[in-house]
């Protein structure tokens, strides 16, 4: 027997499928934002030294943009956008954009923290992979190569503008990996069939009820 055809689970899984359990499910939603909310609870301390008591260039450095930039906050919600797909991605807007054009090449050398403008988390969906590095001699064979980010309305562009942003400039979020380094496991797809067995369940009770309370009010 076909189960997944009897019991009317999906044989193939979308983003679109796991974004619409993330929204529209309390289950879901804790099973994909469970993970962050513990991880990042507790800032971790960054140190080059090992001296707590002494901090060093570096250090100083990372405590000011941590703070400037809300660091913490914003790898937090990268970590739930990429666990309803099989990656996300965090952008770091830097101080050698003058416009949308220059996502397109390698980041340059960043300047100490002021360098760093803004942090902006992505979906799957949102920062598509539009090249890998095909060059077998290269460490970063079979990498990302070149995103299309998907950006919202940010007054002079449109909302639907899709911008080509190399890889230098972006952080990219993968959890269980199995076949390459590119696309990990969603966190719903082992749950996604007893997902639909509690929503068959829920609902149907409830729709059972609701047209069994229907009739009688109609005899009274």
């Amino acid at each position: 027997r076909d189960l997944y055809a009897v019991l009317g689970y999906k044989d193939e899984l979308t983003f679109q499928d796991y974004q619409n359990a993330y929204d529209r499910g309390d289950i879901a939603a804790r099973i994909i934002d469970a993970k962050p909310e513990s991880t990042w609870r507790r800032q971790p301390i960054i140190s080059n030294d090992g001296d707590p008591a002494k901090f060093t260039q570096f250090e100083t450095a990372w405590v000011l943009l941590a703070a400037k930039r809300r660091v913490f906050h914003y790898l937090e919600r990268a970590d739930r956008l990429a666990g309803i797909g099989s990656y996300g991605a965090l952008l770091i807007g830097t101080s050698d954009v003058r416009k949308p054009e220059d996502m397109a090449r390698p980041m340059a050398r960043l300047r100490g923290p002021d360098a760093v403008l803004y942090l902006t988390p992505f979906t799957q969906r949102s920062a598509d992979v539009t090249e890998t590095e095909d060059d077998s001699s290269s460490d970063r064979f079979g990498l990302p190569r070149m995103y299309s980010l998907e950006i919202a309305d940010t007054g002079s562009l449109k909302k639907t503008a899709k911008i080509a942003v190399h890889w230098s400039r972006l952080i990219h979020i993968a959890e269980g990996l199995r076949e390459n380094d590119i696309n990990g496991t969603p966190r719903l797809k082992a749950v996604m069939n007893r997902l639909y067995d509690i929503d068959k369940i829920a609902g149907g009770s409830a729709e059972i009820f609701w047209q069994a309370a229907k009739r009688i009010m109609v005899l009274q």
